[in-house]
């Protein structure tokens, strides 16, 4: 790994904090401090922005929040990175050619896929810890909601896909809550039937195939394994002479690096395998495959976005229902990486609805460890005067920053409901 000063470790964060405004824009020393940052879509929630928020307009308080959840951490969802690597590793050992690098990475590489085993999927510790922080910061972020004082019925309503991680990302979430507050009424849910709005992928699976092409071009333009095969390997094309792709096991050493931050009570690294600009390289190659098949790009994002209109229909519903009703106080939904990203962009969320066409320029404008890390998380939230319906703003945050809507507003980040309703009914109909 490349040494760094303390002056550009001190530049790299005071540039993060200028581009807070733009959610998905980065630099590449914002991709590599931290390191973790290049796990993309594995990288693990980093947690609340140290910036106070926008004070809320005069005499208005919060009566119902609105969410949509990814699952936290995890485990990779099966055991192909493990078994391929160790596979290659184990077999160079036998015939006598890992350098001494390459032996300390054999025995990660089996520290990893020993913890693994039989857990593919499966929600982490740190995947429960994530989502327990989100809820205390919800809680005391927003106590308006959730307080039971002179006898009040708090009732929030829980759903998520039928995956066990997000469920027990729900569970963690409901639980703390609780602990909180033990009067809380909290209904818990997991159905077909929310899947249908929770997790719709019918325009997703028909442009997946489609992006390969793509996304093979800009690999083999990007990705250059021989250094990385010449510092664990004492003969570098050892992978060619036993029939493996070195560019194949290159990411899949990447995809291993990437998940150790999502089981972090092994205290394991891989990252010193690599040189940063390996990773950064490694990184931009699954970016463009995340954006491609799950993001707003110009060539499939009209069908990705599509899949969301169920999902943002039940926002808007439920809005109604609960500023009608008074009930629930709160709906929470869980899911996945591949709704929370597109809903985002269909929505028009500030940063997440960039298109961009040239795969060398994307991660100037879009980054996945931004975008959708692990418990990324929409919250949209419901203010009013007096209980007066007819006056009432709301405010979106998306991993617990305050975004922007591309609608005129004085009150910015506090929008009129009744027009954010009338904008994301058009955003609908527009796809």
């Amino acid at each position: 790994m490349k040494s760094r000063t303390i002056s550009f470790a001190l530049l790299g964060a005071a540039m993060l904090l200028a581009c807070e405004g733009a959610i998905a824009q980065s630099t590449k020393q914002q991709a590599l401090e931290p390191v973790t940052r290049t796990g993309g879509i594995y990288h693990s929630y980093e947690g609340a922005p140290e910036v106070s928020p926008t004070p809320t307009p005069k005499g208005y308080k919060p009566f119902y929040i609105s969410h949509f959840g990814r699952h936290g951490s995890r485990w990779h969802t099966s055991d192909r990175y493990y078994k391929r690597s160790l596979s290659l590793l184990e077999q160079a050992e036998a015939d006598d050619m890992l350098t001494e690098k390459g032996k300390e990475l054999l025995e990660k590489v089996r520290i990893l896929s020993a913890d693994a085993k039989d857990r593919y999927g499966a929600l982490s510790p740190r995947g429960v810890r994530e989502h327990r922080g989100i809820a205390e910061r919800m809680y005391y972020s927003f106590p308006e909601v959730f307080s039971t004082r002179g006898g009040r019925d708090v009732y929030i309503e829980c759903r998520s896909t039928l995956y066990p991680r997000v469920i027990l990302s729900m569970a963690a979430f409901n639980e703390r809550l609780k602990e909180l507050n033990p009067e809380l009424r909290i209904s818990r849910e997991s159905a077909h039937r929310y899947e249908l709005y929770l997790t719709p992928m019918e325009g997703t699976d028909s442009i997946t195939p489609l992006t390969e092409e793509a996304i093979d071009r800009f690999t083999e333009r990007t990705i250059h394994p021989q250094p990385f095969l010449a510092r664990i390997l004492k003969d570098p094309s050892y992978p060619d002479q036993i029939g493996k792709d070195p560019v194949s096991f290159m990411k899949g050493i990447y995809m291993l690096a990437s998940i150790t931050q999502d089981v972090d009570y092994l205290n394991l690294s891989l990252y010193d395998i690599f040189t940063e600009d390996e990773l950064f390289d490694l990184w931009q190659v699954y970016n463009l495959r995340f954006y491609l098949q799950h993001g707003p790009s110009p060539e499939f994002g009209k069908a990705v976005l599509a899949d969301m209109k169920p999902l943002l229909q039940n926002i808007v519903a439920s809005a109604d229902s609960a500023i009608v009703y008074g009930t629930p106080a709160a709906t929470l939904r869980f899911g996945h990486d591949v709704n929370i990203t597109p809903l985002g962009a269909l929505i028009g969320l500030e940063g997440l609805d960039v298109q961009e066409s040239d795969p060398n320029q994307l991660y100037l404008s879009w980054s996945s460890f931004l975008v959708s890390p692990m418990a990324a998380n929409l919250q949209i939230i419901f203010y009013r005067k007096n209980k007066n319906n007819d006056d009432i703003l709301v405010k979106f945050l998306y991993n617990e920053h305050e975004r922007t809507l591309p609608i005129a507003c004085d009150t910015a980040p506090y929008y009129p409901w009744e027009e954010v309703r009338a904008y994301l009914l058009q955003q609908i109909a527009k796809y």
